[in-house]
């Protein structure tokens, strides 16, 4: 007791702890007053909203939790989540929602509006990462079986990034917000299908779908649906296709709450030599050849990108100019005779005309990335953003002269500058 009297700090921390501990054992366990939701799906299907909840269900004596699905189709957001909460008689929370996932018409349609419920119905919904894709994000949830899935992985990312090398940038919710209602109009958004292998019997895609649809008849079908989503989204059954996670780095890009155009997975990758958060990317040389290599086709790792830019007015012309600074590995090189001396320097320096190529591929897709976004108009490197910070007055003199402020890309003038440090 002298010890305990000693140390006043130690007896208000006991105190504290007999005080809490009878209210924390009798607190009710969170899934039992609400749905603990950890994704969202957005579907627009004709004139019809329909909403997919993923919802996690603990289990305290196996240490493990489960994943089931919600569906239903409404009028709109916020009356399927009605519907969605009635059916349960419980509501639906979303403090630990990770992501949200629209399909391409939902996309098209008025996503803006789609997301607000989402906004005031949890204080930082700003942090949800949004994803897109192209048929229904009903099954892309339902090939997603647990927490430790690749989608979960993909997800992850995000909180990681500024420790680890990134090939996506994921965006959020609040950046895109903050982006439709800024000058700039244009967001890029992940975007993630499934990729189905043949059926042996039945249709895999039908998988999650089916067994959703019966969801709206009442609460017993419900329940039956949500149990089966869980370990039916990946490999469904017996007779059906397995349905996987196919994220090949494609980019849903969104202008005035529009969807203009979905790249492709080459198009996307070119088009990360101007973000800033992607910091890991590959590099592939077709047909090169100097006294070490004979037409071998090279695959590099870059990483480490950093990225500059810069702006001004020279001449009244705006010029952008992109300074990357890239580490440059050597990780495959394919020829059709393997030789002795190829073999046996491989680890040396790169020769000057194999940083020259390196150089000029980079170029290539930087060039080839311009002249996709600046011939649709949809400023996805923040070129506008860059120009109203550090050249504000000559840029509103210079946009006010153009009969469209969409216009300004087509007069940029884009320079590059590449940097190039070998890395074995």
């Amino acid at each position: 007791m002298k010890y305990l009297w000693r140390n006043k700090l130690l007896l208000i921390i006991l105190a504290i702890v007999i005080l809490m501990f009878p209210t924390t054992i009798s607190l009710p366990q969170q899934s039992r007053s609400e749905n603990i939701v950890t994704a969202v799906g957005i579907d627009k299907v004709g004139d019809k909203y329909e909403i997919t909840l993923q919802y996690l269900i603990p289990d305290s004596s196996s240490g493990q939790n489960s994943l089931k699905l919600a569906s239903l189709k409404g009028k709109s957001v916020a009356d399927t989540m009605e519907k969605i909460n009635l059916d349960f008689g419980k509501v639906s929370g979303f403090a630990h929602c990770r992501v949200l996932i629209f399909n391409d018409e939902a996309g098209n349609n008025d996503l803006f509006n789609e997301l607000d419920y989402f906004q005031k119905i949890k204080v930082n919904s700003n942090n949800i990462l949004l994803v897109n894709t192209k048929d229904s994000a009903k099954d892309l949830l339902s090939a997603v079986e647990n927490l430790n899935s690749d989608f979960y992985v993909i997800l992850s990312r995000y909180s990681v990034e500024d420790k680890h090398n990134q090939y996506q940038a994921l965006k959020t919710i609040g950046d895109y917000y903050n982006e439709m209602l800024g000058d700039n109009r244009t967001i890029a958004i992940n975007s993630i299908d499934l990729e189905k292998s043949e059926a042996t019997g039945g249709s895999g895609g039908e998988s999650g779908g089916s067994s959703s649809g019966s969801s709206s008849q009442g609460g017993d079908d419900k329940k039956s649906e949500s149990s089966g989503a869980s370990s039916g989204g990946s490999s469904g059954g017996g007779d059906k296709g397995e349905s996987k996670i196919k994220n090949d780095g494609k980019l849903c890009i969104l202008k005035d709450n529009k969807i203009v155009e979905t790249l492709s997975s080459d198009d996307s990758r070119r088009l990360n030599w101007f973000s800033k958060r992607v910091k890991d990317m590959t590099l592939e040389i077709n047909g090169f050849s100097d006294d070490t290599y004979q037409n071998a086709d090279m695959t590099f790792d870059i990483f480490k990108k950093k990225t500059k830019i810069k702006v001004d007015f020279v001449g009244g012309q705006p010029i952008y100019k992109l300074c990357v600074d890239v580490n440059a590995s050597l990780v495959e090189s394919r020829t059709g005779d393997v030789n002795k001396e190829e073999y046996k320097v491989n680890n040396r320096r790169f020769s000057d005309k194999l940083k020259g190529a390196i150089k000029a591929q980079i170029l290539r897709e930087m060039v080839q990335a311009e002249e996709n976004f600046v011939s649709k108009k949809y400023d996805v490197i923040q070129c506008h953003e860059y120009f109203y910070k550090f050249k504000n007055k000559q840029y509103k003199d210079y946009i006010a002269k153009l009969p469209s402020r969409d216009d300004f890309l087509q007069y940029v003038k884009f320079e590059y500058q590449i940097n190039i440090n070998q890395w074995n």
